[in-house]
């Protein structure tokens, strides 16, 4: 059985199918490229260009975003029209690829607006699904479960290769959730709709190759995962090739044919690189530390190891660590016996005390090397952790006018006994004790006396809280703290008050609890974010 990380690393490639508004395939890129010089107006400019970066998403990004930054440059006299709507998605698109799926399911929700507005009805439904899809990424499988159940009637009004997506990304989101019947039952009625079409098929294989895979029936998972390779590379698509490889590598893995898997590895990392794709480039790095490790290979193993943990937004994660350090562990170990073997055959002739001391002193000087390396690796991920959240601090205004635009959007796809009328009246009120009045900032505030304030059941008010906010009470009303907190530190203004005065100012009772809360939400120590953020200009 793999160790708890490699599996995440291993199997968190289920594919799910997103959707492009435009349909054009990569070889027709000329073809519009040459109509693209014929088009006499602004607006038929931009809506092939547009098609054109719908078709380079999914071969050369960079190419697709500058065809984009051109359409940004002329989009302001084309509000909430379709050119807009398909901007929007194409650049929603190019974020949920390159990983960054919060600005993506912000440009998807804009553009969804648009979409719902001009009764665009299956131009929405391609870009819900991929909000679905961006949801699943984020690990968030029983909100990506929720919109696309709820897309189910949309998508058997609109075609057959409609239904079989959304029952394809259900069977997938289950299968995610370790729901291994209801997944199967939603793969075989996706599958057979799909009898005779070669790409839906080869997408149903690879979800089939990821169950395979996770159950441990690794020979049916390779068969799967080949005909997914097949239909990949028929189709030129190059993520769902780059997913499906890494199912054959994980598969040959179970196998134990470590070598297989490093071959295959090496085809997603250097397609990976090729197209900019973080994701599958991290996970890539992720199996060829195992397959080395697994030939027993310590030193290729713990360099692909770092490579993983280092481009891994979740780099400071205590399972990382850990590989990392066994990995070191066992390196070390193999290089201290191969030293202590060489030693031996010479111990006749030297002098056992000089043999002994000079061991010493090499081990001291390598664990003293190893320590600093470590050392200086963890504090500069810490750093960049530290400068990730104050980005999202001095941009957490904007954001916040993101979600509350598009807020009634989202709330149609929740479920709750509160009425829709009475859900978001709820909802908005206390958004403004928080916004207003800083409610949060109470030391003595609790779900009761937060209920009174707003003069509702704390059952609903805490129903309210898990399901908009996905926290429990105490760590909704501590993440605000942390957050206004983590603020105060920056601020200049604030410069004079100890790191105890702000705990307080934002409504901890002792410096501890406060300390625990800080570390659980920004990652870092209190001490340590006022440190590195010194490294960063204040706004």
């Amino acid at each position: 059985m793999l160790p708890q990380l490699s599996r995440k690393a291993l199997f968190l490639f289920l594919l799910l199918l997103p959707l492009r508004a435009s349909f054009a395939q990569s070889n027709e890129v000329d073809s519009l490229k040459s109509a693209l010089k014929l088009a006499k107006t602004d607006s038929a400019k931009l809506s092939i260009l547009n098609q054109l970066a719908g078709t380079l998403s999914e071969t050369d990004i960079k190419e697709a975003e500058s065809l984009l930054f051109e359409i940004g440059g002329k989009i302001s006299n084309f509000r909430n029209t379709e050119i807009e709507c398909n901007y929007l998605f194409n650049k929603g698109l190019i974020s949920y690829q390159k990983g960054n799926y919060r600005d993506a399911i912000a440009r998807y929700l804009h553009a969804a607006t648009i979409a719902e507005k001009l009764k665009l009805n299956e131009l929405y439904f391609i870009i819900m699904n991929n909000v679905a899809n961006v949801h699943a990424r984020s690990e968030n499988f029983d909100k990506s479960l929720e919109i696309q159940k709820r897309l189910i009637p949309k998508a058997k009004k609109l075609s057959t290769e409609r239904l079989v997506t959304i029952l394809t990304n259900i069977g997938a989101n289950y299968s995610f959730l370790n729901n291994s019947d209801s997944a199967i039952v939603y793969f075989n009625r996706a599958y057979q709709l799909t009898e005779r079409n070669d790409f839906y098929r080869g997408a149903i294989a690879v979800n089939l190759a990821f169950l395979n895979n996770n159950l441990g029936h690794y020979n049916k998972a390779l068969s799967y995962a080949k005909e997914a390779v097949h239909t990949a590379q028929k189709f030129s698509k190059i993520r769902f090739l780059a997913e499906s490889l890494t199912n054959v590598s994980n598969a040959y893995y179970g196998l134990k044919k470590y070598e297989k898997a490093i071959e295959v590895s090496d085809q997603v990392k250097d397609l990976a690189e090729k197209n900019s794709l973080k994701l599958q480039l991290s996970n890539a790095y992720g199996n060829l530390a195992l397959a080395y490790e697994g030939m027993k290979n310590y030193p290729k193993a713990l360099d692909y190891q770092k490579k993983y943990a280092a481009l891994r937004d979740s780099l400071l994660n205590e399972d990382i660590t850990r590989q990392v350090n066994e990995l070191q562990i066992k390196y070390e170990t193999e290089k201290k016996d191969h030293m202590l073997a060489m030693k031996d055959l010479s111990l006749r002739a030297k002098n056992k005390q000089l043999f002994f001391i000079s061991l010493i002193s090499f081990i001291i000087i390598v664990f003293s090397g190893v320590v600093f390396i470590l050392y200086r690796h963890r504090n500069m991920a810490y750093k960049e952790l530290v400068r990730k959240n104050i980005e999202l601090l001095r941009s957490e205004d904007q954001i916040i006018q993101v979600e509350k635009k598009y807020a009634e959007q989202e709330k149609k796809y929740g479920s709750s006994h509160l009425t829709d009328e009475k859900r978001m009246d709820l909802k908005n009120r206390l958004e403004n004790l928080i916004r207003e009045e800083k409610i949060f900032m109470k030391a003595d505030l609790t779900l009761g006396k937060l209920a009174n304030m707003l003069n509702v059941n704390s059952k609903y008010l805490s129903q309210i809280i898990h399901e908009e906010y996905h926290y429990g009470f105490n760590d909704f009303i501590n993440n605000l703290r942390i957050k206004e907190a983590a603020k105060l530190l920056i601020d200049s203004a604030y410069a004079n008050i100890s790191i105890e005065g702000i705990s307080g100012m934002v409504g901890f009772n002792s410096k501890s609890s406060f300390n625990v809360s800080f570390r659980k939400f920004m990652g870092v120590t209190p001490s340590f974010y006022c440190s590195a953020s010194k490294s960063f200009e204040t706004p």
